[in-house]
This record gives C-alpha cells, sequence and structure tokens, in this order.
C-alpha cells in the first residue's frame, strides 16, 4: 500500500485507495499522480481548463474534471492532494474536508513519497529542472532504474515529467518556495548555487539562505550533500552544517575533488577521467553536468560510462529550446525569469551564434520579483543586441507591487544600460514587431516563466 494512504488512520493495506488531486494539470501535481498510478492507485483530478498534460493524463487512464465542483469528490475518495495555488473556498477542498477525508499539499504528498526511497533532492535557486532532468536521464540510461519526478518535461523520455521506476532511487527537484522542499526527507541533496529569490516569502537573504542550511541537516549519517564550490552562498552555508558529509564540486578550482577546467576536461582528485562535449549550449550546462557527474561518483557509478549518457542530454522543456524558424531567423524558448539566468542563456546564445543579431523577447515572472531586482534586471541583457518586453506576469502579486513597477519602468531602467529598448504593449504587438523585424542576421530568444511561450506559438515558426 502506497504510503500516503497508509498515512490515514484505519485505512486498509491490501487494495488501492482513491486518491483525488485538485489541480492535477501542474507540472508537479501531473508528475505525483502518474507515479502513484503507477503503484495501482486510483487516481482522478480537476483543473479549470484542458491543457496538453490534463488531455495526456486521460489518456493514461485518469478521470479529469474541467471544473471546480463538490461532486468531483466522490464517495471512495480516501485522500485529496491539492496545489498551493488552491484557496480555503475551493468547494471541492470544502466537501473534502467537511466529510474530514484527509487533505495533503502537494510538497506533504511529495515528502511521503520520499520516505520510502534513497531520495535525491536536486535544489537551488537556477538549474535545478536541467540537473534533475539529466541526471534522470543518465540513471535510466545506466540501468538504476530510478523514479525521477522533474518541474518540466524530458523529450527524450517520451516528453513525460516522470521516469517511473522499481529501484530504491527517488531523483526529484525540489522548491525552496515558502521552504516547501522542507516536507522531504532526503539521503542526498546537491545545491547549485544560493540567490536570493521569492521575496513575497523570504524575509532576506539570510532568510533564504537559512532553508536551504535546513534541508541540508535534515540529511542521515549515512547521506551526503552534493554542493557547489564556487557559489558563494551555497559554500557558507556548508560551511555552517556540523556532522554533514560535504562534497564539493567546482569549475574554477583545480584543487577541489571534482574539477572541470576551462577546456571542459573532467578530474576527480587531480586524476583526468574525459573530456566533456556536451549538445546543450552554456557554461552553465557544463557546471550542470559537472553536478550530476559529481553526485553519480558518490553512488559508486562509473564516471566515465556516465559521461557518455550525459552528452547524449538534448535538454529539456522551455531550456533553450529551438521552436523553429521564421523569416529565416532561428527562434528559442527558454524559461529563464531571474538576472543569474538571462545571463547565462544570452551569454550563451552570444557564444553559439556569435554572427548573429540576439533578440530577445522577455517577460519578468511577478511583479514583486521585477520590483526587487529592478536593478540586476536592467543590467542582464548587455549579451543582447535589442530587447522587447511585452508586459509583467501576475502571480502572487499585491496592490502596492503592481503600483511600485510597470512594464514601462522596467523598460526605462534597461535603457540606462542598453540602446535598443521597446515596450512591447501586449503579445499581439509584440508578435508583429518580431514578425517585422526578424530576418536570417537574427537570432530570436522568447524568455519568461509566464505566459510568453504564447508568443512563439503566435510566430507560428517553421
Amino acid at each position: 500500500m502506497n504510503p500516503i494512504i497508509n498515512k490515514i488512520p484505519g485505512q486498509r493495506s491490501q487494495v488501492s485507495g482513491h486518491i483525488h488531486f485538485i489541480g492535477i494539470g501542474g507540472i508537479g501535481m501531473s508528475a505525483i499522480a502518474r507515479i502513484l498510478k503507477s503503484q495501482g492507485e486510483i487516481i482522478t483530478g480537476s483543473d479549470s481548463e484542458p491543457s496538453k498534460l490534463t488531455e495526456e493524463l486521460r489518456e493514461e487512464g485518469i478521470e479529469v474534471f474541467y471544473n471546480h465542483n463538490k461532486n468531483n469528490i466522490s464517495k471512495d475518495t480516501q485522500l485529496v492532494v491539492y496545489t498551493a495555488a488552491v484557496l480555503e473556498n475551493n468547494p471541492e477542498l470544502k466537501e473534502a474536508k467537511k466529510r474530514k477525508i484527509p487533505c495533503v499539499t502537494y510538497s506533504e504528498s511529495l515528502g511521503q513519497i520520499s520516505k520510502e526511497h534513497f531520495t535525491i533532492a536536486i535544489t537551488g535557486s537556477h538549474g535545478k529542472s536541467t540537473i534533475t532532468s539529466m541526471l534522470g536521464f543518465a540513471m535510466n540510461k545506466l540501468k538504476l532504474d530510478p523514479t525521477v519526478l522533474v518541474g518540466t518535461l524530458i523529450p527524450q523520455l517520451n516528453n513525460k515529467n516522470t521516469i517511473i521506476g522499481k529501484s530504491k532511487y527517488f531523483v526529484c527537484e525540489a522548491c525552496e518556495y515558502k521552504r516547501t522542499f522542507l516536507n522531504l526527507h532526503p539521503t542526498a541533496v546537491l545545491i547549485n548555487n544560493i540567490d536570493p529569490d521569492h521575496f513575497d516569502y523570504f524575509k532576506d537573504e539570510k532568510d533564504y539562505q537559512r532553508a536551504y542550511i535546513e534541508l541540508m541537516e535534515k540529511i542521515p549519517q549515512n547521506g551526503f550533500v552534493i554542493a557547489n564550490y564556487d557559489d558563494k552562498l551555497t559554500k557558507e552555508a556548508c560551511q555552517k552544517l556540523k556532522n554533514k558529509k560535504i562534497i564539493y564540486f567546482s569549475h574554477k578550482n583545480k584543487n577541489i575533488p571534482y574539477y572541470l577546467d576551462q577546456e571542459n576536461n573532467f578530474y576527480i582528485n587531480k586524476q583526468k577521467k574525459g573530456k566533456l562535449k556536451l549538445k546543450i549550449f552554456g557554461a552553465h550546462n557544463y557546471q550542470n553536468a559537472l553536478a550530476v557527474l559529481t553526485l553519480l561518483d558518490q553512488l559508486n557509478i562509473d564516471v566515465k560510462k556516465a559521461m557518455k549518457f550525459i552528452q547524449e542530454f538534448t535538454g529539456s522543456w522551455r531550456r533553450f529550446e529551438y521552436k523553429g524558424k521564421i523569416n529565416n531567423a532561428k527562434i528559442f524558448d527558454d524559461y529563464g525569469h531571474h538576472p543569474t539566468e538571462i545571463k547565462a542563456t544570452l551569454r550563451a546564445a552570444k557564444e553559439q551564434f556569435p554572427n548573429k543579431k540576439i533578440i530577445v523577447c522577455f517577460q519578468p515572472h511577478q511583479y514583486n520579483r521585477t520590483r526587487n531586482l529592478l536593478k540586476e534586471f536592467a543590467t542582464s541583457f548587455t549579451d543582447a543586441d535589442s530587447v522587447i518586453i511585452p508586459n509583467i506576469y501576475k502571480v502572487r502579486d499585491n496592490q502596492e507591487d503592481q503600483k511600485a513597477v510597470t512594464t514601462q519602468i522596467l523598460v526605462n531602467e534597461i535603457s540606462k544600460h542598453h540602446k535598443n529598448v521597446k515596450n512591447g504593449r501586449g503579445f499581439k504587438n509584440t508578435a508583429k514587431i518580431l514578425k517585422e523585424t526578424l530576418n536570417k542576421d537574427h537570432m530570436c530568444l522568447i524568455m519568461g516563466a509566464g505566459d510568453v511561450f504564447k508568443i512563439t506559438e503566435m510566430l507560428e515558426p517553421d
């Protein structure tokens, strides 16, 4: 019987349980639904509207309702899982609580699953999805049969957000927002970087860093931490731990046990193991690969075999993803929404396409983040030839945040450092500008964590 159902007092132990997901169309929720269905549970779910993910779930035999109605909570429902976005007045959540059906959040259900496995939690401000995808792909190829949950889609794994395995290994992307990753029970934690974010929850840099320390403190005696020695806040956090095994990797310091030099030669304790040549762009992705190799070596995996499969990895959904051409200009779609991510992605684009003019269409994600990182956003576009800001994506924003920063305020701020910046004034007008501007001399990046990918669809690249 699944550990999530097992935690319900008095539940039967020999037959499957019925679990209902409120907000099943979310990338994480759909992944957990798939994992639990593979373990024999009866799964239903609801969401406000159809999506590619919900239609896939239906094809896989999961009943999905496209409304939120108390009647969606059937008589045999034993557990309700809901997303953090679901409000207390949601009719399904109210009905479940009225009938005293146990209700858990997405992160709580993830924590219950992690209890039963050798859980590898992949975290950090940037690179979580890519590292989780790369590690899951490599472990799958190495026949380690892991279960993997990632906050994106992996094209090389049938465009799914999960791998369903039977071994002890559970690899999961661990989100720091509201400290939800503290629900996990990790044996290993990989921290790629700590770069302050989520200003609507964390008080300051120390509070943000403290959340990662709290996660690392949860690892057991036989556990370990894989950490980026080159990242100041990550190294500081690790130095505050007591009696924990910490393994560092570095792209800058050859005296660190796991080291990747500037020519991408990989060393363990100064012994060369081979040279990496990835199919994905950017120095940041070589650092991601270094993190994965460090972890796999700690699992006693042959790193030369691991390197072979890491070099076959072609990336994940909306991570510098090629979408086609318009007017002979290549169009790429990217999830980057933090200044550090923008800089890394644009630098990768510049290195990959040195003879092209780079046009970036960037949609900031959240007014609060834009307000708190306004100066950092303003200096993030050095490697772009022109910048278009269509709008700001609203999520968890109060009136004060929305009044404090606007699309035009951000455009004005970027203009202090960049000569070619435009307010796109919405998706339709932005798409029009791009269609009129792009030609064979350009490459175009559509960036952001909101719904900016719709501009890519409007461009209809071939």
